[in-house]
C-alpha cells in the first residue's frame, strides 16, 4: 500500500513539473519573476557600503538607512 502511494506521488510531481516546464519558458515562474521585478526597482536607489566581512550598511535615497548581517541573517529594516 505505502509503495503505491510513493509510486503515484513520483508519477504526479513528475507530470505536474513537466506540465510546469511546458508552461513557463524562464528559469522562475512568473509569479516570482514578477516580485523579483518589484524588489528591483525597490532597491535600485539604494547604495550598500560594506562595514565588515559580513555586515553592510544600505543607504537609501529617500533617507533610509539600514544594517544589513550576513551573518546573523539580520537586518535593521526588520527590526
Amino acid at each position: 500500500m505505502l509503495e503505491w502511494i510513493r509510486e503515484y506521488l513520483v508519477k504526479r510531481l513528475v507530470k505536474n513539473r513537466d506540465k510546469a516546464e511546458a508552461k513557463w519558458k524562464g528559469r522562475l515562474c512568473p509569479r516570482i519573476s514578477k516580485i523579483l521585478e518589484r524588489n528591483l526597482e525597490q532597491v535600485a536607489d539604494c547604495v550598500p557600503i560594506k562595514r565588515n566581512s559580513w555586515s553592510y550598511q544600505i543607504r537609501c535615497f529617500n533617507g533610509g538607512q539600514y544594517t544589513v548581517d550576513l551573518n546573523q541573517r539580520r537586518c535593521s529594516c526588520r527590526a
